[in-house]
């Protein structure tokens, strides 16, 4: 999914795709999804919230820059790439970034189906002890 954002007074053109989870680690050494859920808490109706308190500014860096960087490969370093920036409102960022990267690492509704109907059910739970994502398990 390729799209222009807009961060402080720039538009900044965008791609999200398969490959953004490996180009993360790539260029990182860390699991993005592992530093993505790091900033979010489980609230009282079961939904995820950022954490205020748990928010890694460097890590919505690195997921923009990610971001940015699969759109446009000649885009240098992170550090030049944020160099170039006046201001980068951090929650500004989020909310333009998150719903691109879920779509991309996400199933569409159609599959979500076809799992439901085959007596599946797909689980968003993230076992913090396991480091991974919990299995696909069967309904009984």
């Amino acid at each position: 999914m390729d799209k222009t954002i807009k961060i402080g007074n720039k538009n900044i053109p965008i791609r999200a795709n398969g490959l953004i989870l490996l180009a993360y680690k790539r260029d990182f050494g860390r699991e993005m999804l592992t530093d993505m859920l790091s900033m979010y808490k489980k609230s009282k109706s079961g939904d995820y919230t950022v954490d205020i308190e748990s928010l890694d500014i460097e890590t919505v860096y690195k997921i923009t820059y990610t971001l940015a960087k699969l759109a446009d490969p000649n885009i240098g370093s992170m550090d030049e790439w944020l160099s170039g920036f006046d201001c980068f409102p951090i929650y500004d960022a989020l909310q333009e970034i998150m719903p691109i990267i879920t779509d991309s690492i996400t199933t569409d509704a159609k599959l979500k189906k076809q799992i439901a109907a085959a007596g599946l059910r797909q689980t968003t739970n993230y076992s913090k002890r396991k480091k991974s994502f919990l299995p696909l398990r069967r309904r009984g």
